[in-house]
């Protein structure tokens, strides 16, 4: 089985059943993503116009994102979850092609973010000792989805 199918399997077992959160953590993933490839790509290069389209884009997701129902019925709890994902984004950019050790070695584990979120979802689909039946896989999962076999970080 692949890294990606053994991630949706994961991701299948943490949402218990739950469609919605299902369809919001893949809304989700895909808009991660989009803000990630704006400034690996879009901001990196200096494409003004590309940016300037994927960030109406995201817009737009985010609207999508930010009312789903999934979303609606447990903001509370993915609101803080959504801006810890936030945090760690940004901070692993910032330390990303830092000389310092530890910080290089953060940006590294920062950048899976989302699998906060991911975790937070299972917690509200079903609960702490559910949630904890996935978490490690999804951590092994999502290192070896962004880093070569070598260890380096992709």
């Amino acid at each position: 089985m692949t890294h990606v199918e053994l991630d949706h399997q994961a991701v299948l077992r943490l949402t218990n059943g739950d469609e919605e959160a299902l369809d919001w953590i893949q809304l989700g993933r895909a808009y991660v993503h989009e803000a990630d490839d704006l400034i690996d790509e879009d901001v990196a290069s200096g494409n003004v116009r590309s940016a300037a389209d994927r960030a109406c884009r995201l817009g737009a997701m985010a609207l999508d994102l930010y009312t789903h129902p999934f979303f609606m019925r447990n903001w509370a709890a993915l609101k803080y979850a959504m801006l810890r994902n936030l945090h760690n984004y940004r901070d692993s950019v910032a330390w990303e092609n830092s000389t310092v050790p530890w910080q290089k070695q953060f940006s590294d584990w920062a950048r899976h973010g989302w699998l906060d979120v991911c975790i937070t979802v299972g917690d509200i689909c079903g609960g702490y000792d559910k949630t904890c039946n996935e978490t490690l896989e999804m951590r092994s999962v999502s290192y070896s989805n962004h880093h070569k076999e070598t260890g380096e970080a992709t």
